[in-house]
This record gives C-alpha cells, sequence and structure tokens, in this order.
C-alpha cells in the first residue's frame, strides 16, 4: 500500500506595515489519502522584512522552522515593508510532501520621511520653535 503525499496549496495576499496572519489564511493542505498532518515546515526569505513568531519567538529568515500540528496555533506571520517570499510543506506522519509554490505576503514600502531645511534670516536673540512661531525674552 502506497502514501500519498499531502498537498499544499498557498495564497499571494496583500497586507498592510506589520499586519499578523495565523497559517490557516495563508495556505491550505489536503492528504489524498485523509492522513491527519502532523507537522508543518514553514520557509521565508525575509527579504521584505517580514517574519515568522512561533509562541512569541520570533524565527530567522532563511531557515526551516518546523512546527508540529499541536504548535501551529502558536505560529503567526508579520508582514514587513515590501514582499517576503515564503513556503511551506506539510508532513502526514508518514513523509512530507514536496515544498509549496513560493507565494508572497506584500505590503507597502516603508519610505522614510524627508525633511526639508529652511534659510532665515534672524535678528539678535530671536529663538524659533518647531512652527517657526518667535519668541521673545521677557
Amino acid at each position: 500500500m502506497s502514501n500519498s503525499l499531502p498537498v499544499v496549496t498557498v495564497k499571494n495576499l496583500p497586507a498592510t506595515h506589520f499586519q499578523v496572519f495565523a497559517p490557516a489564511s495563508l495556505f491550505t493542505v489536503n492528504d489524498p489519502d485523509g492522513d491527519a498532518i502532523a507537522s508543518y515546515a514553514f520557509w521565508d526569505t525575509g527579504t521584505g522584512g517580514g517574519y515568522f513568531v512561533l509562541a512569541g519567538v520570533v524565527q530567522p529568515a532563511n531557515q526551516e522552522i518546523d512546527v508540529t500540528a499541536a504548535q501551529l496555533s502558536l505560529l503567526a506571520y508579520e508582514s514587513g515593508s515590501g514582499a517576503d517570499t515564503l513556503w511551506v510543506r506539510a508532513n502526514d506522519g508518514i513523509a512530507w510532501g514536496g515544498w509549496s509554490n513560493a507565494f508572497t505576503v506584500t505590503a507597502p514600502i516603508d519610505n522614510p520621511p524627508v525633511v526639508t531645511g529652511v534659510n532665515l534670516n534672524a535678528t539678535h536673540n530671536q529663538a524659533f520653535g518647531p512652527a517657526n512661531r518667535e519668541r521673545r525674552r521677557r
């Protein structure tokens, strides 16, 4: 009797900055034999600044993150700035299925603010506050 491997179907998702996703919103898994899924493996390239968090601990990018079915509810993915490429695979207790197709979670690019200075002519002891209001000495 042969074992059919679990098949993972993934979703490409738009995100806001620092949006948190439960794993169930990122993919679905089906085992053709009806076997219960025993564990999962995740991979994140980390190029967009997002990351997986397992039980409150940020997981490093570019390494496999193995999670049992019982731990899956303790896992989340938090988006960053830009697109992160992710992969997932599942184990049916007998064998690992292949890695999913690459999929992305894409948040807007976070551009830093631009500050422009203003040249001013000032008189002796003239003070300027944040809104360029004149303050006088008493």
